[in-house]
């Protein structure tokens, strides 16, 4: 399930939830994570957040964080890029990210 919930003109929270059954174990998983960011009108580069937590009963637990920008570029293109600090069955994971978003008509 996916959400995504505006509180006024000042935040985007994007909620995200998942249980699935993993088909070559048939191990439970669960997944659930917030994304944070204000309108994208407000600022150049604007600032996200994201914290997740997933369990998989058959393996390891995971927790993360990330906080990066996102910057505009046109209104067909993004670029992004962030740091993130997960554990990942119980061992230190830190990444940084890039990408981009292209919208195809």
């Amino acid at each position: 399930m996916r959400a995504a919930t505006c509180f006024g003109e000042s935040l985007i929270v994007h909620w995200n939830v998942e249980v699935q059954l993993l088909p070559q174990t048939y191990d439970l998983d669960l997944f659930g994570g917030a994304i944070l960011e204000p309108p994208s009108s407000r600022y150049a580069v604007r600032p996200v957040a994201e914290v997740f937590v997933e369990h998989d009963f058959g393996g390891a637990q995971t927790y993360s964080g990330l906080v990066g920008g996102i910057w505009q570029v046109s209104a067909k293109f993004a670029l992004d890029a962030a740091l993130r600090e997960a554990l990942v069955g119980g061992q230190s994971v830190s990444e940084i990210r890039a990408g981009f978003s292209w919208a195809i008509p």
